[in-house]
């Protein structure tokens, strides 16, 4: 098995398995041998070409793990609020798998999720010297995967960062 394949492996589990309230990461007892086997034996997975090694492996493991802690609800300075919105807007319209039903200054809305495809909500609240903006995602049959969707949108409307596309649920 490539370490590609367990990574992939990995993400799955993470997406699937992920606990949003403690942020607690809890993988089958197929998963947790395979994951030990890399720690164990990293250059068994090791690729010469283009491939991780056990540095990028285990630096994936921490950014995917800290990238679904991410808060839903978080307050972004006034003079970047306009930027943070816009980064909102351009994730939706890209990885949404609903037509956008509201888009205001302060409220983004696609239609109800059906068929399993992604509908998300992100509400820009006016403070004094932040906004705060709350981020939702829900999918009719991935509930897990709609929390990490939620989860990469808040980390990408604060940072302008995508670190795994591959992670979202359309």
């Amino acid at each position: 098995m490539s370490v590609n394949q367990v990574i992939g492996k990995f993400m799955v589990s993470i997406l699937c398995l992920t606990s949003a309230s403690c942020g607690q990461v809890f993988l089958s007892k197929e998963d947790k041998m395979l994951l030990e086997d890399v720690n164990r034996n990293p250059t068994k997975y090791r690729k010469s070409d283009k491939g991780y090694d056990e540095i990028q492996l285990e630096k994936k493991r921490e950014a995917v793990a800290s990238l679904l802690r991410t808060p839903l609800e978080f307050g972004v300075p006034k003079d970047e609020s306009n930027a943070a919105w816009g980064r909102a807007q351009s994730f939706v319209g890209k990885y949404s798998g609903m037509k956008l039903q509201v888009a205001t200054d302060f409220v983004l809305q696609t239609y109800n999720s059906i068929e399993g495809r992604a509908a998300y909500q992100v509400v820009r609240s006016p403070g004094v010297d932040k906004d705060i903006f709350t981020v939702n995602c829900s999918n009719t049959i991935f509930y897990k995967e709609a929390d990490a969707n939620a989860r990469i949108l808040a980390h990408f409307i604060q940072t302008g960062e995508i670190p795994f596309p591959e992670l979202i649920t359309r």
